[in-house]
């Protein structure tokens, strides 16, 4: 049974401390994008592990793993940035407001390759 984070009882499994990093856009001599991270902040969070799947692509095995992370919630986030946690970058599909009252926003991500 997986544990609500939002809920007021909750609060404290926000046990594990993940990197929120923002996309940042730069061009080089040549007019050609490069895209890095900046980190915004390091916080607390519940990550919920969802599953994993393999799938063939291209004549390669493609892994995938897929989380809930939930953090205490905030404005500067966008699906184009992502998470790191333990060592491990993990983009951001999805951001949702769960409870509807701006304490905490669930933060859908997905590992390609662990």
């Amino acid at each position: 049974m997986a544990l609500n984070p939002y809920q007021g009882e909750r609060v404290a499994n926000l046990r594990e401390r993940v990197e929120l990093q923002e996309r940042v856009v730069t061009q080089n001599g040549f007019g050609e994008e490069i895209i890095t991270y900046e980190t915004l902040d390091t916080v607390w969070a519940r990550v919920e592990p969802l599953k994993g799947t393999e799938k063939w692509s291209a004549q390669q095995v493609i892994a995938e793993q897929l989380y809930h992370v939930f953090v205490r919630h905030r404005t500067d986030l966008s699906v184009l940035d992502r998470v790191v946690w333990r060592g491990q970058s993990m983009d951001i599909t999805a951001i949702t407001n769960p409870d509807e009252r701006r304490r905490f926003l669930q933060l859908d991500v997905e590992v390609l390759n662990p």
